[in-house]
């Protein structure tokens, strides 16, 4: 019984983070689209997000939540190690909703629109970071971040920033393929096709470099409940290219 309410927090930190990247990674990866299209096009990019958008961040704020009131010295820890990328993707989410905002009532909407992709850019290369940083062989010591500011950057934590760049991309081009009319069907299918084989082959990429051990990572991820995650990696890799293949 003593390890239920730990495990049951996990998984729903877990869960709301999935959540997060999955749905709010759409958003973003249509917003990333969006930063060298013609202005109507942009906005018939937005409008697939809809009014959405806002609410899919809840899932970030819950899992935030959830991590510092269950698992306090991990939320310190987290935040002392990786505080520049998770300034990145917080600074990023600030842009985004700024832009979309401002840009349906400005006299320059270009701009805003521009600035909206940087936004999706800058999160979507947060959350890379957050995930290659995690699994780097970050110093702590008894609950304390003891290494440098930089320690986060590293070839997998690059090869991850430019794999989160390319699976957002992807579920923002199968939303597009969803929701768009058939006149820019084409287009899109061929944003998802591109995006897909990217992101794929950064997946085996990153896969290839862990597992033959030319990267650190971190001990964490080789023991219970963090190595229940690997399947879980591997069902969501499994479930978006059937996405793909069916869309």
């Amino acid at each position: 019984m003593g390890d239920f309410l730990p495990l049951l927090w996990y998984f729903l930190l877990v869960v709301t983070m999935t959540l997060f990247i999955i749905l709010d990674g759409a958003d973003l990866g249509i917003g990333l689209l969006s930063i060298n299209v013609s202005e109507s096009r942009r906005s018939a990019m937005l409008a697939a997000i809809g009014p959405l958008w806002y609410a899919n961040e809840t899932w970030l704020v819950v899992a935030g939540a959830t991590l510092f009131g269950a698992f306090p010295i991990a939320y310190g820890s987290i935040l002392s190690s990786l505080y520049i990328p998770v300034m990145m993707l917080l600074f990023g989410l600030i842009f985004r909703g700024v832009s979309i905002e401002f840009r349906g009532h400005s006299e320059r909407p270009r701009f805003w629109g521009i600035l909206l992709g940087i936004g999706c850019l800058l999160a979507l290369l947060g959350q890379g970071f957050i995930f290659g940083g995690l699994f780097s062989n970050l110093r702590i010591e008894e609950g304390l971040f003891i290494g440098g500011v930089w320690d986060w950057l590293n070839p997998v934590s690059i090869l991850m920033a430019v794999g989160v760049l390319a699976a957002c991309s992807m579920l923002g081009a199968a939303q597009l393929v969803r929701t768009m009319g058939k006149t820019a069907q084409v287009q899109n299918r061929h944003l998802l096709t591109g995006s897909a084989s990217v992101a794929l082959a950064l997946f085996v990429a990153v896969a290839a470099v862990v597992l033959t051990g030319h990267a650190p990572v971190s001990f964490l991820w080789t023991k219970p409940p963090q190595v229940y995650l690997v399947p879980l990696f591997l069902v969501v890799t499994i479930i978006s290219l059937a996405m793909v293949l069916v869309t």
